[in-house]
């Protein structure tokens, strides 16, 4: 069963994919590159081995296994960001020492990096605070409204900033969360595990309603999982798992009977 706490954090992904990076489409690969992934690997790799070879300096980033650096990748344009931050560390002195005002050692190339990285996920929540604070239909944002969301990004915003100033455990928590959260596909990952929770939830809670295959015939022929997400918005409602989710068969008001379940596919266009 899906948890609802998981549920929460997609009810923004539609400023994600509208506001925030370009709408783009899953990568499909080619054998060229597997190769140009591949030899990236492969060279970083072995010039860590050769540094560690010579003197074991712990501060050295960790070598990187190819089957999980390509099966975390959803664009080519993520494909192009890491292949490039990997060349980079081929450049003379990228492997030097370097160390924060904190006292934490990483390398050069490291810190550059995590610099990099930490820019595109401030980019990105700034876009999406920009987009709580304009104005909706009832003429005040969300931000006026007293969204918790815009509390939430501010305090990650600091966060973010800190990496020369956190160490030991928090040093190296904000440094896995700027790897996790400043990749150039971060919209797309969103995107692929609502996708995937969303038609979990329709087989979990409305495989046994009338019309529930004509639904997940439609779902399925969308591919993009950034468009899918777009389908959806055109009903607010059904395009919120929470609300799906918590209503169903219980009874009360939401998707709690066959008609509703009806009048919400024919707003997606869904012939009855």
């Amino acid at each position: 069963m899906i948890r609802k706490n998981q549920l929460s954090s997609f009810r923004f992904l539609k400023i994600l994919c509208k506001e925030g990076e370009q709408m783009a489409s899953k990568i499909r690969w080619k054998q060229g590159d597997y190769v140009k992934l591949g030899k990236a690997i492969a060279e970083f790799n072995k010039k860590i081995n050769k540094l560690n070879a010579e003197e074991n300096k712990l501060y050295l980033p960790d070598t990187i296994d190819y089957k999980e650096a390509k099966e975390n990748i959803t664009t080519r344009k993520e494909l192009n960001r890491l292949v490039n931050s990997l060349r980079r560390f081929q450049r003379e002195g990228a492997e030097e020492l370097y160390t924060t005002q904190a006292g934490e050692d990483i390398t050069k190339w490291e810190r550059r990096e995590l610099g990099i990285q930490s820019r595109i996920a401030q980019t990105r929540l700034q876009r999406e605070l920009k987009a709580l604070n304009e104005p909706m239909e009832s003429g005040f944002s969300r931000a006026q409204m007293g969204s918790t969301r815009v509390r939430e990004i501010e305090a990650q915003l600091r966060n973010l900033k800190q990496i020369e100033t956190k160490s030991g455990y928090e040093f190296r928590a904000l440094k896995r969360r700027i790897q996790r959260v400043g990749t150039s596909d971060y919209s797309m990952r969103k995107a692929i595990t609502y996708q995937e929770n969303y038609l979990k939830m329709l087989k979990e809670s409305y495989s046994n309603f009338d019309n529930y295959d004509k639904l997940m015939a439609k779902l399925e022929s969308i591919k993009n999982p950034q468009k899918f997400y777009e389908y959806l918005s055109q009903n607010e409602l059904l395009a919120d798992i929470t609300y799906m989710y918590d209503l169903s068969g219980e009874g009360i008001a939401g998707v709690s009977d066959q008609n509703k379940f009806d009048f919400m596919l024919e707003s997606l266009g869904i012939e009855i």
